[in-house]
């Protein structure tokens, strides 16, 4: 026997219906698996503030928010490399990371990114 357990979900804030088996398992997936034993990758989001504010849509899967941390700190070298080769740097620029719930976790700014010597 199937039945459906309505759950809350945070990031819709919207019911999203999930089966549930009769014989006590926990939800279970359209591919049959029972979804307390899968581990999904967090996804986060880049947002990057230069000259023009670029929102991440799609969004970065990584394992910790260290592997963001790193993610976004390489992100931020290319845009400043890139700055670079059109002759202007602005260390102030940066790339707000947020979670998929919309909460900011850190931010990267190009001065972060990069290590300056003279």
């Amino acid at each position: 026997m199937l039945h459906v357990v309505r759950r809350q979900k945070r990031l819709h804030d919207r019911p999203v219906d999930l089966p549930r088996l009769g014989c006590g398992l926990g939800p279970v997936l359209a591919t049959g698996c029972d979804a307390r034993h899968l581990r999904t990758v967090p996804r986060f989001f880049l947002h990057i503030f230069d000259n023009k504010e670029l929102s991440d849509l799609e969004g970065h899967e990584c394992a910790t928010v260290a592997a963001a941390r790193n993610r976004a700190i390489a992100e931020a070298r290319e845009l400043a490399a890139a700055d670079v080769k059109s002759g202007h740097l602005n260390l102030g620029h940066r790339i707000v990371v947020k979670d998929e719930y919309g909460d900011v976790l850190f931010v990267v700014t190009f001065r972060d990114a990069v290590s300056i010597s003279y």
